[in-house]
């Protein structure tokens, strides 16, 4: 969907086997977020887990939009940093806090 890297997590059951087997997370929403978002857009992604959909939004939206990213789990937390990290991903914003 994507040319990212991302780190998984090896104690997740859900998320990180099938991002390993497939490459994918959650096909239908996966398209409709590359179908939706264009170059300068703004993307929040509450619960943000470890930044698949951060990545792959932060990615379309490009230099001159951004992404904000809520992750109150400090294992995911580490996860997403190092995720934008190494995509080398400029336009996010990680906060390492709940939204209700």
């Amino acid at each position: 969907m994507g040319d990212f890297r991302l780190f998984l997590n090896p104690a997740d059951t859900v998320l990180s086997p099938a991002l390993w087997s497939q490459g994918i997370w959650e096909a239908n929403e996966s398209r409709w977020v590359v179908a939706s978002l264009r170059p300068g857009d703004v993307f929040v992604d509450v619960g943000a887990n470890l930044g698949y959909y951060t990545v792959l939004a932060s990615v379309i939206v490009g230099e001159t939009g951004r992404v904000y990213a809520f992750e109150p789990d400090p294992v995911s937390f580490a996860l997403l940093e190092r995720n934008v990290r190494v995509n080398g991903l400029e336009n996010v914003v990680l906060e390492q806090k709940a939204v209700s």
